[in-house]
């Protein structure tokens, strides 16, 4: 799993830790715009981002919504308002959706798009009762349903695999004392 930063040491400045995001899409525009000191604004914007969205960040997992939802919590923590992202969502959503799109690799992205339609799905059987109309209509939609969660399992095991290879990848050698050679 990717992210797009090294740490998440939010007193410093998200844009000297990480100059190279300043340089293009939607986090240029928030940069640009922004004529604070040091372009403080636009950094705590980024943290707070970057602690919901970043794959690495330990908030990530927390939930989008609900009464303990990771926006709100760091929306009160470190933005002042709990409902920051819901008055700022205009000019937040262009960020968020480009950090998504920068740390999801491909399977990351169709899982997500399977659970959803999963979830979809579920709420659309939960929804339906059984007559004599349908009752063909969602035995079949059930029968299915071994098969599709096959192929979600697929996706999910692609993408362990991507995160063992990343880990595999950014993996430093132990050096000699933390082998014990020393």
């Amino acid at each position: 799993m990717k992210s797009l930063v090294n740490n998440f040491d939010t007193s410093k400045s998200f844009w000297e830790e990480h100059p190279e995001l300043k340089l293009a899409g939607a986090f240029k525009v928030l940069y640009d715009k922004d004529n604070s000191t040091k372009r403080a604004q636009s950094s705590r914007i980024m943290w707070y981002i970057a602690l919901c969205v970043d794959p690495k960040s330990k908030y990530a997992d927390l939930p989008d919504e609900g009464e303990d939802n990771k926006w709100g919590l760091l929306g009160k923590d470190m933005m002042e308002r709990p409902n920051y992202h819901v008055t700022h969502a205009v000019m937040l959503h262009p960020i968020i959706e480009f950090y998504t799109k920068l740390v999801e690799t491909p399977a990351l992205r169709a899982l997500k798009s399977w659970k959803k339609k999963m979830e979809e799905r579920q709420q659309l059987y939960d929804d339906t009762s059984y007559t004599l109309d349908n009752v063909e209509l969602l035995d079949k939609m059930v029968g299915a349903t071994p098969k599709l969660m096959a192929e979600l399992d697929r996706i999910e095991e692609k993408l362990t695999k991507e995160k063992i290879q990343a880990g595999a990848r950014g993996a430093a050698p132990a050096s000699l004392s933390d082998s014990g050679e020393i």
